[in-house]
């Protein structure tokens, strides 16, 4: 039987990971010929701008072939294989929302950045025709892996200048060490809060960004004309 060699793996697990991460903190993957079939059946309409149903089925594809590399088959259970395929829709609706968003700022992403990603991913292979049949056996082309990079590096661009300026006070960290002292450990010993505040600030800017990012989600969604 062929097996995948490990870097076609990684590549995979790459691509299924970047696809579960920003399922719930936001990405959009792009499936390859979507271009294409922008006037056959749509998953949604989001302000006039169609997400294909193709591309819908591409993601959950993927998804699939993520799952299936840590040996879990998610077509053997419809309830959550339709719980999962709803999520990744409106994660595409978000996402879809976002690009719109971010251009009526006249927000764009630097070549220097893409050429930056991109070659990040390449350099995890021995060469560029490696890299290239990684690609085609995860269903891409360079050029729709290229989108797919350059969409998200957009969404990243977007909610950084959201987020920017977020603070964490003294007392917030305080606050939720305290929170942390109340509960129970068992035999593991809290560290004083000199050993983890930096760890407590970060989570709270994180849970902040993560708020400010679904509150600016909600708004476009109540704004926006949105059809499944």
């Amino acid at each position: 039987m062929f097996k995948l060699n490990h870097k076609f793996k990684k590549l995979i697990v790459i691509i299924g990971a970047l696809l579960l991460i920003f399922a719930l903190a936001g990405c959009e993957n792009e499936a390859p010929g979507a271009d294409e079939n922008q006037n056959g059946e749509s998953a949604a309409v989001v302000n006039g701008e169609i997400i294909p149903l193709s591309q819908l089925q591409q993601q959950m594809e993927q998804v699939k072939m993520f799952y299936e590399q840590q040996g879990v088959d998610i077509s053997d259970n419809p309830e959550e294989y339709e719980m999962l395929q709803e999520q990744i829709l409106d994660t595409l609706i978000d996402q879809t929302l976002i690009r719109q968003e971010a251009s009526n700022q006249d927000i764009n992403v630097p070549q220097s950045d893409l050429d930056s990603a991109m070659e990040r991913y390449k350099s995890q292979f021995g060469s560029e025709e490696e890299f290239g049949q990684a690609l085609e056996m995860s269903g891409y082309t360079l050029d729709s892996f290229t989108k797919t990079v350059e969409k998200d590096l957009l969404v990243e661009i977007y909610q950084d200048r959201l987020t920017n300026g977020i603070e964490v006070t003294n007392e917030e960290i305080e606050e939720y060490y305290e929170v942390l002292k109340a509960q129970d450990h068992g035999e593991e010993e809290l560290p004083k809060l000199d050993e983890v505040r930096d760890q407590i600030e970060q989570g709270i800017i994180e849970q902040k960004k993560n708020e400010v990012i679904q509150e600016n989600l909600l708004e476009l969604r109540e704004s926006s004309e949105i059809e499944k």
